[in-house]
């Protein structure tokens, strides 16, 4: 009895830390300026180019998602958080090794980050250690195995010349935007 107790609380309180970490960020994104969220469906306008990406842009960073979880939301769609870890920043305040929580409206921003993939992501801060993805999947791009970078969304203007390069050569071009 006393075993099934401790489990029922130990489980109980994990389920209450989850519910109250998608509560937190689906807050947080509600808040968010309406112009800000972009979307990779067309409802909002397309980032013009890699110096518009940057200067939109609180921090631009290398990271591996280590972690994260969703939630549903309003009309069918969901909101997920990903927890990345910083191995390099390109631009803006932050350090190497730093966690950051990253969220995502679903579908609006292409598929959710996966835990164990690298990515570059221009982001704007929605609060202290809370960031969402400037342009939406327009501020994400995939760094496969090689060090080479995709964009999630490759239609996108801001970046889809940049699809193949190295990771180097774009946080070169990156790290070379003034402003």
């Amino acid at each position: 009895m006393r075993r099934h107790l401790r489990l029922f609380l130990v489980g109980g309180g994990g389920i209450l830390v989850v519910i109250g970490l998608i509560a937190g960020f689906t807050l947080v994104r509600a808040n968010l300026p309406r112009e800000q969220a972009s979307s990779v469906n067309g409802s909002v306008r397309a980032i013009p180019d890699l110096a518009s990406l940057v200067h939109q842009s609180d921090l631009v960073v290398v990271g591996q998602v280590v972690g994260g979880s969703s939630s549903p939301s309003r009309g069918g769609s969901a909101t997920a958080l990903a927890v990345v870890s910083v191995e390099a920043v390109v631009r803006g305040p932050a350090t190497a090794g730093q966690q950051l929580s990253v969220v995502q409206d679903q579908p609006e921003e292409g598929p959710p980050m996966q835990t164990g993939q690298r990515y570059v992501l221009f982001l704007i801060q929605a609060e202290p250690g809370t960031y969402y993805t400037a342009g939406g999947a327009q501020g994400r791009l995939l760094v496969d195995a090689t060090d080479i970078v995709h964009p999630v969304n490759p239609g996108s203007p801001a970046t889809h010349a940049y699809n193949g390069q190295s990771l180097a050569s774009f946080s070169a071009a990156v790290a070379a935007i003034r402003g």
